[in-house]
């Protein structure tokens, strides 16, 4: 679709950095253009769609906020190389409450631990 499109155009790549690079700066006063979606909500389909990419985005902020934080035992899932982001499969969500208890606690654990 033309909202797909428009939320994967260079355009909107473009405007997505800068409003990384302008969270990330010194200045407080993020401008109106970079809150949540720069180029509207239109253009946040493409992005948000693109899981992957946002996790992995997460997962490099994190890294820089935390660099005294690079290693962890207790990762979910066991097999992941993320230190930071837990991602949860769509099928143990509501449906297995052991494994999404393990994963909370595990997160909160180390909230308390930063």
């Amino acid at each position: 679709s033309d909202a797909l499109a428009f939320g994967k155009s260079n355009v909107i790549c473009r405007l997505n950095e800068q409003a990384e690079e302008v969270a990330q700066s010194e200045d407080e006063n993020l401008e109106h253009w970079a809150f949540t979606w720069p180029g509207g909500q239109l253009a946040a389909i493409g992005r948000s769609g693109d899981y992957t990419k946002n996790i992995q985005r997460y997962e490099d902020a994190f890294r820089a906020a935390f660099p005294e934080y690079q290693s962890r035992n207790d990762v979910y899932p066991p097999t992941s190389s993320l230190t930071f982001v837990n991602v949860v499969p769509l099928e143990h969500v509501g449906k297995d409450t052991n494994v999404m208890q393990d994963v909370l606690t595990k997160i909160v654990s180390q909230l308390v631990q930063r």
